[in-house]
């Protein structure tokens, strides 16, 4: 499922009492963030407020927390340690908060939930990082935060513009396929194949609210915990 927000301005407030049951109740979830920055500030956030129970092993080693961080300038040892943990079925690392120097040939076939915060550069990076999701086959949710000055056309292509600003009034899966479709392709094969009854993206959701009881990952805590992703 996908979706797309416009989040208001206010401060980071996820608390402790929902979202340590959310890490235990998801498999997995994948935070892309758009600098070093964000990683820091947000991983820093979410820490202090699980204290020491980020830390079910009762070791601060990496790759054994339940939320851990991963960029481009972390030590050898994180670099090495939390991407191998990350891929293990029973791993204690409930969420990964991260830039897009996680993943890049990586196989995790279980991961349920991408959260971007902000649009990445080009619609085609999108489309390859939100492929991260659900590799197995199993209903996976990709939720876009697009706050007001993310939206630069300075550092984004016209396709991932179009993408974000059609986002009420076409469906996102469709305008995904349409922009990976082939000459071959027929265009009302590609609309028909829209899963509007079963909350394919934000857009089919707003037009048929009553699907809402029989969506597979309608989690209200999940829900709730991006929700308060409001502004760095």
């Amino acid at each position: 499922m996908h979706e797309i927000f416009s989040p208001f301005q206010g401060r980071l407030h996820i608390k402790h009492d929902y979202f340590m049951p959310m890490l235990h109740k998801i498999k997995l979830l994948l935070g892309f963030f758009r600098t070093i920055d964000q990683v820091t500030t947000v991983y820093r956030h979410i820490v202090s407020q699980l204290g020491r129970k980020n830390w079910p092993l009762g070791s601060k080693k990496p790759g054994e927390a339940l939320v851990e961080m991963f960029h481009g300038h972390v030590d050898s040892g994180s670099e090495r340690l939390v991407p191998q943990s990350f891929t293990l079925e029973d791993s204690p690392v409930r969420c990964l908060v991260s830039t897009i120097a996680f993943g890049l040939g990586v196989q995790i076939p279980n991961v349920r939930y991408i959260l971007h915060w902000g649009p990445p550069s080009s619609l085609m990076g999108y489309v390859q990082e939100v492929g991260r999701c659900s590799r197995d086959g199993q209903p996976g949710k990709a939720v876009l935060y697009v706050p007001p000055h993310t939206r630069n056309r300075r550092f984004i292509d016209e396709d991932m513009i179009k993408y974000i600003d059609g986002r009420e009034t076409s469906c996102l899966r469709y305008s995904i396929l349409m922009y990976l479709r082939l000459q071959e392709h027929d265009e009302e094969d590609i609309r028909s194949r829209c899963f509007d009854s079963s909350r394919c993206c934000s857009y089919c959701d707003s037009r048929d609210t009553e699907s809402a009881d029989s969506a597979p990952l309608d989690d209200p805590e999940v829900d709730d915990l991006v929700a308060k992703a409001q502004s760095l």
